[in-house]
């Protein structure tokens, strides 16, 4: 998040074009994809594999169906929204270089 509000505040004050607000985007995406897609996707495999001594524990439904259901979903949306911030940092970083080459 502070990467995120870093670039609230740079686009309040009209920066969007300063080179703070490239490497803060740079910042903000190199970061949710490590945190979010690679160590996400290391949890629900982690989560795998232990996926079958939790079927046959005596935990609860919820335990069992419903958490990691809903950790699927999350892994999605995040998944979603990683290709949303890589096609925004895409569209900036072409932007810059169409206006160097002007």
């Amino acid at each position: 998040t502070p990467f995120v509000n870093l670039r609230w505040v740079l686009h309040v004050l009209g920066l969007k074009d300063s080179k703070i607000y490239l490497y803060n985007g740079f910042c903000l995406t190199m970061t949710f994809f490590f945190f979010r897609v690679v160590v996400y996707t290391l949890g629900l495999y982690h989560l795998y594999t232990l996926y079958p001594m939790l079927l046959a524990s005596d935990k609860p439904f919820a335990s069992k169906f419903v958490v990691p259901s809903c950790l699927v979903m999350g892994y999605v949306l995040n998944l979603l929204w990683a290709s949303k911030i890589i096609r925004g940092l895409y569209s900036l970083l072409t932007k810059k270089s169409s206006k160097k080459a002007k």
